[in-house]
């Protein structure tokens, strides 16, 4: 089941469906009163939501890349009490704790009464708490801090339990979440900071009535006020959008259904609710921990859900510091710290020439990573630089520092290593030189570029408004030099073993080869003195990850970063390997079943097929599914012309009837976020003269529309977009684009025949970002998105 909506947000207001107590959040008033006070926050919401549009579409893109971060999140617990009952046990806290691992981990015993409909799409976040054990200063810690006030109760206006006079300050954000716990004025339950706002406020507050499960107060006593609260910290917007009933709100998530509000009480196992947005069954999902049931009612995040807080920990994402906190204590192999600018609505870095670099990146969201690239530099040598800030309208004021760790030692503290302090700010670019220190440590180690408006920045720093940028030098000696292994490419893939070549390097007289699972922080290093490795005794179905290092005479190269690479499932063979790539697809026959395998993660099956004359009409079916298979189907130019993703292992069908005669067709087949299986699906392309009819079953049954057999393509665009569908009667229907703010950027009507149809809308000069087509006829309204590059 796929539901599509667009994004809008504004004020909450509440369905009561029970003379219960009902729950109140005011996440969306504080994110308001934010945006008033400060102009820029709305630029950054937007900003951080092109980033996580781009994660989600980076994942629909390449489907075999899908791969979710497994994110451990040290907690401290602010308890602020005025009486003794509000001063409550540690025992409480260590069950809240639970409650949230439990249910952000699709653990939660409830879980086995989410819907049938919905069981495809329940999702396990991979996120994490561990109660912190070592404090900001590095001393050890219980994770729970216990403050006495005067104050009776808080407002969630002005955050007073969060101030030194009243309450608690908070820990660092970029290493805890911090959860305050205290008396809150009213019938409010909790709130929490969406991603970006102030460092000194970031966090979750929760009244203490409502924490844990012994002694909570029903009908909010299993700990979902705090599910609920850390999922707006991890950017989940209320499931009904906070629309007020007008049904154009939305969570901006793809795979919940739309509802007109807010659902109150506890509506039961196997009651399906509908409102004047999800007007038949199965209705909406009041089940999930983002709408406003009783904490016994909701016990599901979505696939959807989980692509939103996972985003935050992708390169360049909010919170992506969190992942290397030592909060939770215990050893860690050193990393660099994270640093970003929060907004690049405004100004970002443009261009960084540096030596050997000339990158013109433009904007990055907040954070460039072009570590991927090694650049040779030598000790004793000058650079020249040249720091180019770049500006959406109005040019700035801007900070610019250059670091680099000459020890290797993964972070940028040591004398000598802040190598350029631009001393103040300026509009303009910045140049100069660098020499490479003379005693730096020969190999790969890091430099980071940092670019912040209107003051200066520390090394491991997120901030308001700016951008950074890391770079990979390779520091050689004055001497000889070997150049960096290219053509890096990994074949031969089984379940216990891999075959790895790269382009020879001149001069190099042996190799040395690393890899390790992706799990793993320790690498296996052999050697070869050609320009290939076979690897053997690997395990089955795991992902690798590889790099190379040429060894000349008197110098190495940088170690260069193969593409990861996964075994096959024990047992998993498939006859069509290899068959990765557009290039390397293999020939099918027409109207023949084909049996094939998607054996790993990344797997992707390629296969072409070529019309005739007398059948020159084609349908792609993919049926007999294993696991949650999806199939493209490219035009001989590459470009995509049809799709399916039905969900589960429904069956996909593609219906393209505007063939040509004698053309070659490509087929694409992946695991939808990266399932595989040893167990076969069976393809089928088939040709024939007369066009091909969509059936009025599994698809019309699942959607429940007269409209059928939607593709939009080539998605994503840069110019015009066609959207094709099958209509099962005649009519009218109405048309429209709309923007992630819900803002209608076309609209057009047009009368539709029985059978295929075709709709065009030239989207050339829009801004980048994804947009929403919707369909409407006799009361049916379909959504597809679309997005738009640049």
């Amino acid at each position: 089941m796929n539901f599509k909506k667009t994004l809008f947000l504004g004020a909450f207001a509440l369905t009561a469906l029970s003379a219960s107590a009902q729950r109140t959040c005011a996440t969306m008033d504080v994110l308001e009163r934010q945006k008033a006070a400060d102009p820029k926050r709305a630029a950054f919401m937007e900003t951080l939501e092109a980033h996580t549009a781009a994660f989600a579409a980076n994942q629909q893109a390449n489907p075999g890349a899908r791969t979710s971060v497994a994110v451990t999140i040290p907690v401290v617990f602010h308890v602020v009490y005025n009486t003794t009952a509000e001063n409550i046990s540690d025992a409480r806290l260590n069950e809240q704790l639970a409650v949230l691992n439990a249910d952000f981990r699709k653990l939660n015993s409830d879980r086995t009464l989410v819907p049938t409909v919905w069981q495809g799409i329940a999702a396990d976040l991979e996120i994490n708490f561990c109660l912190a054990t070592v404090d900001p200063s590095g001393a050890a810690t219980t994770g729970i801090t216990r403050t006495s006030t005067t104050a009776t109760s808080f407002s969630d206006v002005g955050d007073p339990v969060k101030l030194a006079a009243t309450g608690k300050t908070i820990w660092d954000r970029n290493k805890y979440l911090n959860i305050w716990v205290c008396d809150l004025a009213g019938t409010l339950l909790g709130y929490a900071q969406f991603p970006g706002g102030p460092a000194s406020t970031d966090g979750v507050v929760l009244d203490y009535q409502y924490v844990g499960v012994t002694g909570a107060t029903a009908p909010f006593n299993k700990g979902r006020t705090a599910t609920h609260e850390v999922g707006h910290w991890l950017n989940l917007y209320h499931i009904w959008g906070d629309d007020g009933g007008a049904c154009s709100g939305s969570d901006a998530v793809t795979d919940t259904p739309n509802q007109a509000d807010a659902t109150g009480g506890c509506p039961g196992a196997g009651t399906v609710l509908t409102d004047a947005c999800a007007t038949a069954s199965p209705g909406y999902m009041w089940q999930n921990y983002m709408d406003y049931t009783d904490d016994a009612c909701m016990y599901m995040f979505t696939a959807g859900q989980k692509a939103r807080a996972q985003a935050l920990f992708a390169a360049g994402g909010q919170r992506v510091s969190l992942l290397t906190s030592n909060g939770c204590g215990g050893t860690s192999t050193p990393v660099y710290c994270s640093s970003l600018g929060s907004s690049t609505a405004d100004e970002w870095i443009q261009s960084v020439a540096f030596g050997p670099i000339n990158n013109v990146s433009g904007n990055n969201t907040g954070y460039g990573n072009f570590t991927g690239t090694t650049y040779n530099v030598t000790r004793g040598t000058a650079y020249s630089f040249t720091l180019t800030p770049g500006f959406t309208a109005t040019a700035y004021p801007e900070y610019f520092k250059i670091w680099i760790d000459y020890n290797s030692d993964k972070d940028f503290a040591d004398v000598g290593e802040l190598v350029y302090d631009a001393g103040a700010t300026a509009t303009t670019a910045r140049t100069g030189s660098v020499t490479i220190s003379s005693t730096a440590t020969l190999g790969a180690t890091r430099m980071r570029v940092s670019m912040k408006y209107n003051a200066a920045q520390t090394e491991c720093e997120t901030f308001n408004y700016g951008e950074v940028e890391d770079y990979t030098l390779n520091i050689q000696s004055g001497g000889a030099s070997c150049g960096n292994p290219t053509g890096l490419a990994a074949s031969g893939i089984t379940s216990s073993g891999a075959n790895l070549a790269w382009t020879a390097v001149s001069g190099a007289v042996s190799y040395n080869i690393q890899y390790k699972t992706s799990a793993s922080s320790t690498w296996t290093t052999t050697t070869s003195t050609t320009a290939s490795k076979a690897l053997t005794g690997l395990t089955a179905a795991t992902v690798y990850n590889w790099q190379v290092q040429a060894v000349c005479s008197g110098a190495s190269s940088a170690y260069v970063a193969g593409t990861n690479f996964t075994t096959s499932a024990a047992g998993c063979t498939d006859t069509y390997e290899a068959n990765e790539s557009l290039a390397a697809a293999k020939v099918i026959t027409v109207n023949t079943n084909n049996l094939a395998k998607i054996c790993t993660t990344t797997d992707k099956d390629w296969f072409r097929f070529t019309t005739t004359t007398a059948a020159p009409k084609v349908r792609v079916t993919l049926t007999t599914l294993p696991a949650d298979y999806d199939v493209l189907l490219y035009n001989s130019a590459g470009t995509q012309i049809g799709s399916s993703a039905a969900g589960g292992t429904t069956s996909e069908t593609i219906t393209y009837n505007t063939a040509t005669v004698g053309a070659t067709y490509y087929i694409q087949v992946f695991g939808y976020n990266g399932a595989n299986s040893a167990t076969s699906y069976t393809l089928r392309a088939s040709t024939q003269a007369a066009n091909w009819r969509v059936d009025t079953g599994a698809e019309a049954a699942l959607e429940g529309k007269e409209i059928t057999n939607i593709q939009v393509f080539p998605n994503p665009t840069s110019g015009k977009a066609t959207v094709r569908f099958e209509s099962a009667i005649e009519g009218e229907l109405n048309s429209t684009v709309m923007d992630v703010m819900g803002k209608v950027v076309i609209s057009q009507s047009k009368t539709i025949e029985a059978g295929e149809n075709n709709i065009g809308f030239d989207m050339a000069n829009f801004p980048a970002g994804i947009y929403m087509v919707r369909l409407e006829m006799n009361g049916t309204v379909l959504t597809r998105r679309v997005e738009v590059m640049r």
